[in-house]
C-alpha cells in the first residue's frame, strides 16, 4: 500500500534547507495536524508541524523528547542509511 500524499504550505527544513510542500504519515494515510512531529527526508532533523501547518523547530524541551522517542529514532536512522524510501 503507498501511503496518501498530503499537499501543504512550503516549509524548509532549519538544517539542511531543503523545502517541501507535502507529507505522508508513515503509520496511516492520516492527515498532519498542528503540533504532530515531521522528519526532514534528506536530513532526518526533527520538526513539528505549527497552526499554519507549516515546519518548524521544536521547543528545545519537546526536541529532546522527541530525539529520544523509539519510533522516530527509527524512522530517523532509516533515513539517514536508506533514504526517504520507508516501508512497513
Amino acid at each position: 500500500m503507498v501511503p496518501a500524499v498530503e499537499r501543504l504550505p512550503v516549509s524548509t527544513c532549519r538544517i539542511c534547507g531543503y523545502a517541501f510542500d507535502c507529507a505522508t504519515d508513515v503509520r496511516s494515510d492520516a492527515r498532519p495536524k498542528p503540533w504532530d512531529v515531521s522528519l526532514c527526508l534528506q536530513c532526518a532533523a526533527i520538526g513539528i508541524y505549527d497552526g499554519n501547518m507549516r515546519v518548524v523547530e521544536p521547543p528545545l524541551l519537546l526536541l529532546l523528547e522527541l530525539e529520544h522517542d523509539p519510533e522516530i529514532r527509527r524512522v530517523r536512522e532509516h533515513l539517514v542509511r536508506h533514504g526517504p524510501g520507508i516501508r512497513g
